[in-house]
């Protein structure tokens, strides 16, 4: 999981022409972690409401 996700984030620093933002979030059911990545457009009209999106999936996620 570790190797994948540094490969991602090589891919997403060499490929981001600096208009889209990303969000890694770990996510934890029944003792076992996953991680998730999230890219969007900067200018995304929903840009600031994502990140409170992920955060209360996560939290209703983990609760499982």
């Amino acid at each position: 999981m570790k190797a994948r996700q540094r490969k991602f984030d090589y891919w997403f620093d060499v490929y981001n022409t600096d208009e889209y933002k990303k969000i890694t979030s770990t996510f934890t059911t029944h003792d076992v972690d996953m991680i998730a990545n999230f890219i969007f457009l900067k200018n995304n009209p929903f840009a600031y409401d994502i990140p409170l999106m992920i955060d209360e999936a996560k939290d209703s996620f983990n609760n499982k």
